[in-house]
Formats: C-alpha cells, structure tokens, sequence
C-alpha cells in the first residue's frame, strides 16, 4: 500500500523550547534582586511599588506568549481566518492545554481549512502525546495495521516534547493535508487526508471524548 508522505522538522524547534521560560526567570529573578538591593539602600532610585510593577511586567510578559496562533502561519492555509471558538481542556483538576479553533471568517466547516492550536498547560512527552492522539484515532473505527503504524511514525516524527507555554498548531488545508507548527516554527505536513479528518476529530468530531471541550470550541 502507498502511503502519503510526511515531511518533518523536528530540528528546527530545538532551541526554542528554553528561550521563553529562562526569559521569564531571568525577568523574575532581576527584579528581585533589584527589590533585595532597594532595601539595604544599595539601588539607585525608584521605590518599591515601581520595581513591584516592573517584576510584575517581566512575569506576564513570559507568561503570554503565545496568546493566539501566528496571522503569517495560518494566511497560506486558512484565508480571512478569525476565531472560531475557545476551550480549555481539563482532565479531573488538571487543566492540560487551552485550545483556540480558527476558520475562515470564523465559520469553522470540516472539509474546508481550519486551524486547531493548542497552547498547553502541562508538560508531555513527544512520546505521550503520539500514544494518546493514536488510541483515540484508532477507536473512531477499523483501520489497517499498516496504516496506523505509518501514522504514528509520521506523529512520531513531528510532535516534540512539550513545556507549558508551548503552542502546538495543526492546520488543514484545502487539499485535506495536516500541517503542524510549533509558534510559527513549522514542524511537519502529514499529506493524508483521513488521517488529517480522523486526527482533528479527536477534539471536534461528532464522537469526540470531551463532549463539553467539544461542545464549547465548536460553539454548540
């Protein structure tokens, strides 16, 4: 059986996964040692409540990125794309990613483009992430071996290790393709349309597990 191809990556998202995180520490950090220096009288000017503030800037500044997927990202795929819907998925108390749909005009319909980005709360495994996506794929129906064991190779290939404040985006395009970025770095292309319809049904499909997630993106 010929297969559609995957074309992935991985390497180009390696350096990333640090700057962000280390950022914002470093930002933290600074300002409380400005704050330890202000009070043994040892830091030129300013009060407290100013360096408070500045702390506080650092903080959210690390802590927003990336608020919603890159415009440059999905304007090739997803034309006039606007948001669509919003969910935060949780799983008993943990909140495990925070989901934004985009579509054209923000009218999401399943065959034509869309993006899914998922800016996650927790940290996974590459490996994880590819075992969880693939047990739910295989349980919306019959699929050959030989078909399944290619799909998990071509996620495998792609999906990274993931941080909090990472955003994974996947978006299908006219053709039905899957493509996938990390922030605007891009990471794959699975050019199988019924793994791209099988895979987005994960969290949009009529069969969805999360019937509340599925419920809330989709506005329904």
């Amino acid at each position: 059986m010929a297969f559609k191809g995957v074309v992935a990556t991985r390497e180009s998202w390696v350096d990333w996964r640090f700057a962000r995180p280390i950022s914002l520490y470093w930002s933290y950090e600074c300002g409380l040692e400005r704050l330890d220096a202000q009070a043994k009288g040892n830091a030129p000017g300013g009060n407290m409540a100013d360096l408070r503030m500045t702390m506080l800037a650092g903080l959210f500044a690390g802590l927003s990125w990336p608020a919603v997927a890159d415009v440059e990202v999905l304007a090739p795929y997803v034309p006039d794309a606007a948001v669509a819907g919003e969910a935060r998925m949780s799983v008993f108390v943990w909140n495990v990613f925070d989901a934004t749909l985009y579509a054209p005009d923000g009218e999401y319909d399943p065959v034509a483009p869309f993006a899914l980005s998922l800016s996650y709360l927790r940290e996974f495994s590459s490996e994880q992430i590819v075992n969880r996506s693939m047990s739910e794929i295989e349980k919306q129906g019959p699929i050959a071996i030989e078909v399944s064991s290619q799909w998990r190779r071509d996620l495998a290939a792609i999906i990274p290790n993931v941080q909090p404040g990472m955003t994974i985006v996947g978006v299908r395009d006219a053709t039905g393709s899957a493509h996938f970025y990390l922030d605007d770095v891009k990471l794959g292309v699975v050019e199988d349309p019924e793994f791209t319809r099988r895979f987005f049904d994960i969290w949009l499909g009529s069969g969805a597990r999360n019937t509340s997630f599925q419920r809330t993106i989709l506005g329904s």
